[in-house]
């Protein structure tokens, strides 16, 4: 079939095609990337933490932006604008999330402190019982390979204490 086939009206005919490999594979769409992002980010924590004077239920309070702008939502949510009380719903859901997860983290990295603590306190009273002193001013415990292998066999002996138990 030619291109020359086409009907009455200009159309290729049926089954006669002018471009026989399709059109071309459509380029992806890079998002784009604002060249001042980090200074953009920066204003825009700049302006969210500004006060501005808010009445609520007859009561003048100073509230950020940021407040005053979550207030607004959750106020025409309520009053039945569906859009307000989704933006309003999931910006409580992410700060919940994110307080959730800076708490987990924070509650996790205090939990192991304390652990390493009491083991260094163990450590210290092991070593305490065995006649050794600590270094001036802190630092590393140098001891013998005999009271080291005493620490050793002190240790597995707790072991199977604990294991027993």
């Amino acid at each position: 079939m030619s291109a020359i086939d086409r009907t009455a009206s200009g159309r290729f005919a049926k089954g006669s095609c002018p471009n026989p490999k399709g059109r071309g594979a459509k380029s992806p769409k890079l998002p784009k990337i604002h060249r001042f992002a980090q200074m953009n980010n920066h204003a825009a924590f700049a302006i969210a933490e500004q006060t501005v004077t808010m009445t609520v239920g007859g009561e003048v309070r100073e509230v950020s932006l940021y407040e005053a702008n979550l207030f607004q939502l959750a106020t025409a949510g309520a009053q039945g604008n569906r859009m307000a009380a989704k933006v309003f719903i999931t910006e409580v859901q992410r700060a919940a999330h994110d307080y959730e997860e800076h708490i987990g983290t924070s509650n996790a990295f205090i939990l192991r402190n304390r652990e390493l603590e009491a083991i260094c306190q163990a450590q210290q009273e092991r070593l305490n019982e065995l006649g050794e002193s600590p270094p001036k001013g802190g630092g590393v415990w140098v001891v013998s390979d005999r009271k080291h292998a005493e620490l050793q066999a002190d240790r597995e002996r707790r072991r199977g204490a604990e294991s027993s138990e």
